[in-house]
C-alpha cells in the first residue's frame, strides 16, 4: 500500500490557544505589523472625526450668545459631552478593532505555520529513516500545492523502499538455497538490511 492510500485525514486533536502559536517569531512579528497598521489607520480616522466634531462645536458656540445664559451653558455642555463621547467611541472601536486584527493575524499565520510545522516533522522523520504515514493538511490550511509535491516525493521514496525490500527478499531466498558459511553470513547481512528498510516504512 502506498503512502497516498495511507494519507487519510489526520487524527483530531483538541484545540488550545497555545497550539495556534507554532512559530512565535514569525506569527507574532506578522501580527504586530497588522495591529500597528490597524492602530495607525484608526488613530488617523479618529483624529479626523474628532477634529471635525470640535470644529462644528466651535462654529456653533458663537451663536449661543443669542440664547439665555442657562440654555447656552446647557447647550455648550451637551456639545462638549458629545465631543467626548465621539472620542471615547472611536477609542473603544480602535481597541476592539486592534484586538480583532490580532486574533485574525494569529489565526491566518497559523494556517501557514501549521503546514510548515507538519512538513518539518515529516522531514525529520525521513532524516531518521522513518517514512511512516503522511496525513493531509486541513481544509483551511495554506500551502496545499507545495505539500502535494512533498507527498509525491514521499510516495516515490516509499515505493522505492518497498521495491528494495522485495529485491532483498529474493536475494535472501537465493542465499538460503546456497551453502557454506559465507552464504549464511550474506543472508544475515541481507536480513538485517531488509529489516532496516521495512522498519522505515512503519
Amino acid at each position: 500500500m502506498t503512502s497516498e492510500a495511507k494519507a487519510v485525514a489526520a487524527p483530531q486533536h483538541k484545540r488550545h490557544l497555545k497550539n495556534y502559536l507554532l512559530d512565535k517569531s514569525y506569527q507574532l512579528r506578522y501580527t504586530a505589523v497588522i495591529v500597528l497598521i490597524s492602530a495607525a489607520l484608526t488613530t488617523g480616522l479618529g483624529f479626523l472625526v474628532v477634529s471635525k466634531a470640535r470644529e462644528a462645536t466651535r462654529t456653533i458656540e458663537p451663536g449661543l450668545a443669542l440664547l439665555d445664559e442657562e440654555t447656552a451653558v446647557r447647550v455648550k455642555e451637551d456639545l462638549r459631552a458629545s465631543d467626548r463621547n465621539i472620542l471615547l467611541a472611536i477609542a473603544g472601536f480602535g481597541v476592539v478593532f486592534c484586538v480583532a486584527m490580532m486574533g485574525y493575524g494569529i489565526v491566518i499565520t497559523h494556517k501557514v505555520a501549521g503546514p510548515l510545522f507538519k512538513l518539518s516533522t515529516y522531514l525529520n522523520h525521513i532524516r531518521d529513516g522513518k517514512l511512516g504515514k503522511v496525513y493531509d493538511l486541513r481544509k483551511g490550511d495554506q500551502l496545499h500545492a507545495f505539500f502535494s509535491v512533498f507527498k509525491e516525493m514521499h510516495t516515490a521514496l516509499v515505493k522505492r523502499t518497498q521495491d528494495e525490500v522485495a529485491a532483498l527478499d529474493k536475494a535472501i531466498q537465493a542465499g538460503e538455497k546456497a551453502s557454506g558459511d559465507d552464504a549464511k553470513a550474506c543472508v544475515e547481512a541481507l536480513r538485517a538490511l531488509r529489516k532496516q528498510k521495512e522498519e522505515s516504512l512503519g
